[in-house]
């Protein structure tokens, strides 16, 4: 695991997994580039697909270890964990 490319609530939530296979995970996947074929394929081996060309941020629920194995790939410049916001209420 590359811990520089990880958020702090992703590397904690991370800290509490029963099974890495169960992608349980809702990951923000910021890109470091435009992707080339290979490397499209190798995200699509994650079940990462579908990608515009240009994008830089993409979303995937992932297991413990597919962010394990994707924080190393050149590609990817960090990932932090999507957490679900809640509404203000009117005042």
């Amino acid at each position: 695991m590359n811990w520089q490319k990880v958020d702090a609530s992703l590397a904690g939530a991370l800290g509490d997994v029963e099974d890495p296979e169960v992608p349980e995970f809702d990951v923000f996947v910021h890109l470091a580039s435009d992707l080339d074929a290979a490397e499209s394929a190798r995200l699509q081996r994650f079940g990462i697909g579908g990608m515009p060309s240009g994008r830089k941020i993409i979303t995937a629920k992932l297991s413990a270890r597919a962010i394990d194995e994707l924080s190393d790939q050149p590609s990817v410049s960090s990932m932090s964990l999507s957490r679900r916001l809640n509404l203000l209420e009117k005042r």
